[in-house]
């Protein structure tokens, strides 16, 4: 995705947030219906997730935006990208219950 010019950096933002839906999502559909080996499965979703998203990248870009006097700006970028990240995480999960046919349970990822 292209940087953009304003300051805010989207493109990680909305990578991160598709990455946490995607994990929610994948975690929970193949404990449940696609039923991989515990190894194969988990390798694959943060192995496979985990070089998509990137906290590496979150992190200086919220310390760049601090020490350049973007706080209001960093703020922003934080609380979007945790809570955001945990909300799709949470819908990712909430999805793959309903496509396995068990919306209800234990969260177990």
């Amino acid at each position: 995705m292209p940087a953009t010019t304003d300051g805010f950096p989207w493109s990680t933002l909305i990578i991160n947030l598709t990455g946490c839906l995607f994990l929610g999502w994948f975690l929970t559909i193949t404990l449940h219906k696609l039923k991989l080996k515990p190894e194969i499965r988990l390798g694959l979703g943060t192995g496979m997730t985990g070089s998509f998203t990137t906290f590496s990248a979150f992190s200086v870009q919220s310390v760049h935006l601090m020490t350049n006097s973007h706080s209001a700006i960093a703020g922003m970028y934080i609380i979007t990208s945790v809570v955001g990240g945990i909300g799709l995480c949470m819908l990712g999960v909430a999805l793959a219950r309903v496509q396995a046919g068990k919306p209800r349970g234990d969260l177990i990822l």
